[in-house]
């Protein structure tokens, strides 16, 4: 990881210590991310009738890996966290059928156990040389049990592209990548394929965010009066409800999901 990336998030351990809004403050984000993650876990569960054992890599402060394990007792859980200050506040959950693990997926054996799910939310996107994060995904792979399959929630390029086109039409400011963010894309899922990873439907499409995203960073600025509420208005929730999700390509955070080939 830069050391840009490693300085932001011992930022957030201090600021946000165990909380759900720790590497995101858009609760509804949040909630999706973890809906789609809950709905993958269902689906494997059905077709191959038994628990699975999951790993997240880049856990975090360990919030959304609590949800799962609630959620699904009889899974075996492991999560890894590269910066040791959200290492830290993880361990403290003290979670029964949760270990977790201060690692780096960069490294060849940062993990030595195969298991039939691997969770990245916005991982990859923290490595910059585009030649570590193909270690990392050959390292992933070599650890996913055979139909293993592999949840990918990152931010892309292309619709990231697309959603600052909409916002200069409008003349609004364009949205920067985060510091501590370089973007995947396209050609990086073609490079996926010939490692062995065979991207399949998800229970959500990729595109599952695009509507909330274009309300939230282009309508919303619109309409909002001078002094108008910011974030988590009804004016959106409206919007977001009547439309539905999934239209256009305005989500620079994708759902994604592969399968060992």
């Amino acid at each position: 990881m830069e050391k840009k990336s490693l300085e932001h998030y011992k930022r957030i351990a201090e600021n946000y210590g165990d909380k759900s809004t720790s590497t995101i403050k858009d609760q509804f984000i949040r909630n999706a991310e973890v809906n789609f993650i809950i709905g993958e876990i269902d689906r494997f569960r059905e077709l191959a009738k038994k628990p699975p054992s999951i790993l997240d890599v880049g856990c975090g402060n360990g919030y959304v890996l609590s949800v799962l394990s609630q959620k699904f007792p009889d899974s075996e859980f492991f999560g890894v966290e590269f910066t040791k200050e959200l290492y830290d506040i993880a361990k403290t959950r003290d979670l029964p059928n949760v270990t977790f693990l201060n690692g780096d997926c960069r490294e060849k054996n940062f993990f030595n156990k195969k298991v039939d799910i691997i969770i990245t939310e916005r991982v990859l996107i923290n490595i910059f040389n585009p030649n570590e994060r193909i270690i990392a995904l050959k390292n992933f792979i070599e650890l996913l049990n055979e139909k293993g399959r592999y949840i990918l929630i990152e931010s892309f390029v292309e619709s990231w592209e697309k959603l600052n086109s909409s916002r200069k039409e409008m003349l609004l400011d364009l949205i920067p990548q985060s510091p501590q963010n370089r973007y995947i894309d396209e050609q990086l899922i073609t490079q996926m394929s010939e490692m062995g990873f065979k991207e399949i439907k998800g229970v959500f499409p990729p595109n599952y965010l695009s509507t909330y995203f274009y309300l939230t960073r282009v309508f919303h600025h619109l309409f909002r009066p001078k002094g108008g509420k910011k974030e988590g208005s009804e004016f959106v929730k409206f919007f977001n409800e009547a439309i539905g999700p999934s239209k256009g390509n305005y989500s620079p955070i994708q759902f994604r999901i592969f399968e060992r080939n």
